[in-house]
């Protein structure tokens, strides 16, 4: 499977019913037929660089992910729309990577992404050893109902970002004191990020963003 996720930051000054208006525009554009699902959906108080919409759709492979963008829904509606209304955009586009699911039908949950890009001096090693700790977290810290790592390419927006992180839990509190101050977490994943850590090979922009969901995204979607 493959995925483009979008995090929409818009211009100062719209609306309410606009914002509603450009959402239903990039919902409608984004349920083509070469689509096999995508939420929309306003971030939570608390999201660092993580924009004011998180716009995650789903594709069967790339080939239709990239057949969608040059579709008439994405060229004439979606994009333009983007470009008219939004005041930065951070994107990426991957293959599903490795992760697991706890709660397939977890309901009314929060869903948590971390974009981040690795430093140009970081070895293959590190990088094999930052993605190990990362996977291992769901094993010590049982909140973490559904997760994913995946190497993001292409990417768009503030960096050239390397992976995307995503979790989600039954509660914000879970992610929020839960994850955050678990002991795995700053004793073992912190020091990849930590810029006062020598074997830190995280660059310091982040994207930490999360929002409401009906429903699991990292759930295996219906066959």
């Amino acid at each position: 499977m493959h995925s483009i996720v979008r995090l929409i930051r818009w211009r100062p000054g719209v609306s309410a019913s606009e914002l509603a208006g450009f959402t239903q525009i990039l919902s409608r554009a984004g349920s083509g037929t070469d689509t096999v699902g995508q939420f929309i959906g306003p971030t939570l108080p608390g999201v660092r660089n993580g924009g004011d919409l998180i716009w995650h759709q789903v594709f069967e492979d790339i080939e239709d992910a990239q057949s969608w963008q040059r579709a008439g829904a994405w060229r004439d509606e979606a994009e333009p729309t983007l470009r008219a209304h939004a005041a930065h955009v951070d994107s990426t586009g991957f293959d599903h990577g490795p992760g697991g699911v706890r709660r397939p039908d977890l309901q009314r949950g929060i869903y948590r992404a971390l974009l981040f890009s690795l430093s140009p001096d970081a070895t293959r090693d590190q990088a094999t050893q930052l993605e190990h700790d990362l996977l291992a977290m769901p094993r010590y810290i049982d909140r973490i109902l559904n997760w994913r790592l995946s190497r993001v390419t292409p990417s768009g927006g503030t960096e050239g970002w390397s992976y995307l992180w995503e979790q989600e839990f039954a509660e914000l509190q879970h992610l929020t004191q839960d994850y955050v101050w678990h002991p795995y977490h700053w004793g073992f994943v912190d020091r990849w990020f930590d810029p006062e850590m020598p074997c830190r090979i995280v660059r310091s922009q982040l994207c930490h963003t999360f929002a409401s969901i009906e429903t699991s995204l990292l759930a295996p979607p219906p066959r």
